[in-house]
Order: structure tokens, then C-alpha cells, then sequence
């Protein structure tokens, strides 16, 4: 999809594995999204916040809930939902039985995808959460 192309937006993606970030970067863009990628927490809310500062709108966060050795996406949606109450926060995870995923509105997300990834299930979720 060429830059032109693109009309939906930015959405800022949090996974600790390099691949996962970037095989759900390349099925955002090829959903019309422009993906930029996080390894922790902390990262994905420095650029929460310099999108913010900028003007520039982010449609939505996707947040691995489990960080080994960083900021994992529970305690990253607390901070990003501190600063913009606002905010749109998918939660990612490979653990199907994770409460938080189960009851992801009690925990403050919006939505949920689990992993694997499956290209119309993150479509549905994405218009679910930030429409068409």
C-alpha cells in the first residue's frame, strides 16, 4: 500500500519478540494502518506520549500482556489510560486462559487478539474497537 494510500492511522505495537512485532506490523499495513513497534511498556508509552505531544492521533495500542524483564501491558494501559483516559488499548496474548484477556474490559482494554494472529480476526477486532 503506498503512504498516500494509507487513511486509517497510526497504531503503536508492544510484544517483547521481534518477529511477532513485525508480522502484526505487516498485517496492520496491509489492514491500511501505519504500525509503529515497541519491545516493552515503557517504550510503547514514550511513544504514546511523543504521538500526543505531536498531534499526530493514535487509533489504538496492541500490548503483549506478558513483558519478561520490562513493562508488560497490564501496567502500560494503567499509565497510558492515566494520561488519556481516552485511549484504546488491545491486549495480546498466547495464553487463552489469562483472566486478563478473558475479562479484558474489567482490566481497561478495549479489545483483545490472541496469538497466532489471523489477519480477519484483528480486522474484526480493530472495526470492533476503532470502527471502519
Amino acid at each position: 500500500m503506498d503512504i498516500g494510500e494509507r487513511t486509517k492511522g497510526k497504531i503503536i505495537v508492544m510484544d517483547d519478540e521481534a518477529m511477532v512485532r513485525d508480522i502484526l506490523s505487516e498485517m496492520l499495513d496491509i489492514l491500511g494502518y501505519e504500525a509503529e513497534s515497541a519491545e516493552e511498556g515503557q517504550r510503547a508509552i514514550d511513544l504514546f506520549l511523543r504521538a500526543k505531544d505531536s498531534g499526530e492521533p493514535v487509533l489504538a495500542l496492541i500490548l503483549d500482556l506478558s513483558v519478561p524483564g520490562g513493562l508488560g501491558g497490564m501496567e502500560a494501559t494503567k499509565k497510558i489510560l492515566e494520561i488519556d483516559p481516552s485511549a484504546k488499548v488491545i491486549v495480546s496474548s498466547g495464553h487463552t486462559g489469562a483472566y486478563e484477556v478473558k475479562d479484558y474490559r474489567a482490566h481497561g482494554f478495549a479489545g483483545a487478539v490472541m496469538k497466532p494472529y489471523d489477519l480477519d480476526g484483528l480486522k474484526q477486532t480493530l472495526d470492533e474497537v476503532i470502527g471502519d
